[in-house]
């Protein structure tokens, strides 16, 4: 953190000297971003939040140039995100696809966010809601486990969708549906495991699976 927060006062008292350098105005907001991941890695959520309203600023200055291309435009969305701007970034993301289809990163952004919209609608009356942005998310990750089936990442983050979407059915007392989505979520988790068996995370969230199985019996 502190050999970053060098380099960002480096860059940016160099960019108020070059404000011309198109170059080093991307790597500014660039790694203005990269601290702001950090910073919110690390707990300190006020400072990250600063840190990425920052360069959510800098981010949009340099789309309004029509500067930077998809480079800028890919962390702009990501941006968007971490400020819980959700619905931009859905903007962004599926805006940028139809042109990048194969760009990896805002395929997987786009899914957090979708994610994320779901868990703003969890009311018993917004069940359907919260059912159809899982099952967008289910979609997207489906296609990058299809095509990176050695990611341990994606077989998590697909696993966590697909049991999602089963706490929904169990919710909607869809249990057959519930079981059928909560076994399937454990075959990916566990092949996550099998991957990366040193997280943590992807541990417990298999014994979470192993409980909801057992539930919906």
């Amino acid at each position: 953190q502190e050999l970053l927060a060098e380099a960002l006062q480096f860059y940016g008292e160099f960019a108020r000297e070059q404000v011309e350098d198109t170059d080093l105005q991307i790597e500014l907001a660039k790694a203005q971003h990269r601290r702001g991941i950090i910073l919110r890695e690390l707990g300190q959520q006020e400072e990250a939040a600063a840190a990425n309203a920052d360069a959510t600023q800098r981010l949009e200055a340099l789309r309004d140039r029509q500067l930077g291309g998809i480079e800028v435009l890919s962390v702009l969305a990501e941006s968007y995100y971490f400020a819980r701007r959700y619905d931009d970034c859905v903007a962004l993301c599926t805006s940028l696809l139809q042109t990048y289809p194969d760009r990896i990163d805002v395929r997987s952004t786009l899914a957090e966010s979708y994610n994320a919209l779901a868990t703003l609608n969890t009311k018993p009356d917004q069940l359907a809601v919260t059912l159809d942005y899982h099952q967008q998310a289910f979609a997207i990750r489906k296609q990058l486990v299809e095509k990176h089936a050695e990611s341990a990442e994606f077989q998590a983050e697909l696993a966590a969708t697909i049991n999602n979407i089963g706490v929904v059915l169990d919710q909607q007392k869809r249990t057959h549906e519930a079981l059928a989505m909560f076994k399937l979520s454990l075959a990916y988790n566990d092949r996550a495991c099998q991957l990366a068996p040193y997280s943590i995370l992807w541990g417990r969230w298999d014994a979470t699976g192993h409980h909801n199985v057992g539930r919906a019996y």
